[in-house]
Formats: structure tokens, sequence, C-alpha cells
């Protein structure tokens, strides 16, 4: 098989996720994402950021961080109340982040991806 250097520069990933819903119940949920392609060098640089720790412990690179690094966009499954494809706005990202808990599974989404991609290789 043979591979062009010529990589897109994100690519789609699906989400699986639960939200509560009523009566303690959980609302299974799934939707595509575009994802930022990082370099080798970006990637690193991330996982570092993720595992370095400020002088209190916490780590210095949160998800939001992330989400804000390499969310590129939505897929059309992902709609507003109206059933429109959700238009890839920093507000939306940011009503979708704010549902918990979407945010951890969007970068869970992307990690994910990164490591299946890396393992089928």
């Amino acid at each position: 098989m043979s591979f062009k250097l010529a990589v897109t520069p994100d690519f789609s990933a699906l989400i699986n996720a639960e939200i509560p819903a009523d009566n303690g119940r959980a609302q299974k949920v799934s939707f595509h994402v575009r994802f930022k392609r990082l370099s080798t060098t970006e990637f690193e640089a991330m996982v570092n950021g993720i595992n370095a720790k400020d002088e209190n412990g916490n780590r210095t690179i949160q998800d939001q961080d992330i989400v804000d690094q390499v969310l590129t966009g939505f897929g059309d499954d992902l709609q507003d109340d109206n059933g429109n494809p959700l238009e890839f706005t920093p507000g939306n990202v940011a009503a979708l982040c704010d549902v918990h808990p979407l945010r951890s599974h969007i970068v869970q989404g992307f990690f994910d991806n990164y490591v299946k991609a890396k393992a089928k290789n």
C-alpha cells in the first residue's frame, strides 16, 4: 500500500458517551467530531504537558486546553434543537463541553484514535 506524505490536516472520530437522564438513568449519545492531526512534536508536547504538574500538583494541561487545541469541527450528526447540524463556534464548543461528561469523552476520543492508529501500524 502506498503512502502520500500530504495527509489531511484533520480527521473524523466517533464520540460515544452516556449523559445523565431522568430518574438516575443514563442516555447513550453518539456524534462525530473532527480533530486536528498533530505532528509528532505537537503530540509529544501535549503528552508531556499532561504528565507535568504545577507546584500544587495539578496537571499543567487540562482537558479544556486539549479540546481547544485539537477540536476543529462537528459532524452533521451533532445537531441543534431544530435538527440542523450544529455550527462549529466557540460558543457551541463551550456548550457541548459543559454537558457532563462530554468534555472528557471528547478528549478520550482524540487519544483513542491516536492509540488505535499507532497500534494498527
